[in-house]
């Protein structure tokens, strides 16, 4: 009975149509605000879904994945996305950007991170306190335009008792993100 309710994996599971995941996808993306949705098109055969497009920043190619990824139905997701900035940039105006936006967010403005840039590919290097700092530094330079890559190389040293506050921050960082 249970199956021929609607429940669990019976019936409902057949509604779900390829263009029904299309149209789901396209909705997640236009609800999610990094993701510029007017410029990715959406394709579905078998529950895979095709992304393909421009963005100008590597999080949005990124962003889009995720989203796409979570959308019932979707059974996997193939990212043909390009990163093209607005503005075409040399890598010192990619580092002196990257720079800035540590500098500029509050959770990395402390940081002591070494920043260099070849071909558009960016790499980190340096020390941080923990994982999650040194996912909020590559999320900062993953929303630089003109970014095609980001190498995190940044090393987090665990230390071996920590505050209550330390752990708190920490929280607080997380629940930012």
């Amino acid at each position: 009975f249970f199956m021929l309710a609607g429940g669990g994996t019976g019936l409902a599971a057949l509604d779900l149509t390829d263009t029904k995941i299309e149209i789901a996808v396209d909705d997640a993306l236009t609800q999610d605000q990094a993701v510029p949705s007017y410029l990715v098109d959406v394709a579905c055969t078998n529950g895979v879904v095709t992304l393909s497009g421009t963005v100008d920043t590597l999080l949005a190619k990124e962003r889009a994945l995720a989203i796409a990824e979570t959308v019932k139905g979707v059974r996997s997701v193939i990212n043909r996305i390009e990163v093209i900035p607005v503005i075409e940039k040399k890598d010192p105006d990619i580092k002196t950007d990257v720079i800035q936006s540590l500098a500029a967010d509050p959770v990395t403005e402390l940081f002591k991170i070494d920043v260099s840039v070849d071909d558009k590919v960016v790499t980190l290097k340096g020390e941080v306190n923990s994982h999650i700092e040194k996912q909020a530094a590559g999320k900062v330079a993953k929303s630089v335009s003109g970014v095609k890559e980001v190498k995190n190389l940044i090393l987090f040293n665990h230390k071996t008792s920590r505050s209550d506050a330390d752990f708190a921050n920490d929280i607080k960082t997380a629940l930012a993100w």
